[in-house]
């Protein structure tokens, strides 16, 4: 607008066109780090969803084996039922 206002010779106070000059350069600097940012973060979860994965993969071995284990020694343990073999 205020391109548009210059364009056609439009008088605007000096401290008004230092005020949308300054407001032009903030708004440059924040999308620029907003674009660092995110682009921070896409390499950050890489890493995360990497680790997530190895991480589920040997929970749901622990869990197999463990429960496994639990079925085999079950058969050996008068007295157990199966919520008991289950909730540990």
């Amino acid at each position: 607008m205020y391109a548009l206002l210059n364009r056609y010779e439009v008088r605007v106070p000096k401290e008004e066109l230092a005020t949308v000059s300054d407001i032009r350069y903030s708004w440059k600097k924040l999308r620029r780090l907003a674009m660092d940012v995110s682009d921070t973060l896409t390499r950050m979860q890489v890493g995360f969803k990497r680790t997530l994965i190895r991480e589920v993969k040997a929970f749901v071995w622990t869990r197999r084996t463990s429960a496994a284990t639990g079925r085999r020694t079950a058969r050996w343990s008068p007295g157990w039922t199966r919520w008991r073999r289950w909730t540990g």
